[in-house]
């Protein structure tokens, strides 16, 4: 599995909009992860700011864990 994370500590998409099928940006980004197999979870802070995970299948790979943080 090939696992990325983004991280925003800024203003953060709203529960509503996660949800909403104006938000273009967001569609776009869950059908092009479905496309590929792929778990996309985006997550709002209370105060503020957004957390995207993206966890792609990797066929033949072998798992590594990445302690840089």
């Amino acid at each position: 599995m090939l696992v990325l994370v983004i991280l925003d500590d800024g203003v953060g998409i709203k529960p509503s909009q996660l949800k909403s099928n104006r938000s273009f940006g967001l569609l776009g980004m869950k059908e092009r992860s479905s496309f590929i197999q792929a778990d996309l979870k985006i997550t709002v802070s209370e105060g503020g700011g957004t957390r995207l995970e993206l966890t792609v299948p990797l066929e033949g790979g072998e798992d590594v864990e990445n302690t840089d943080s």
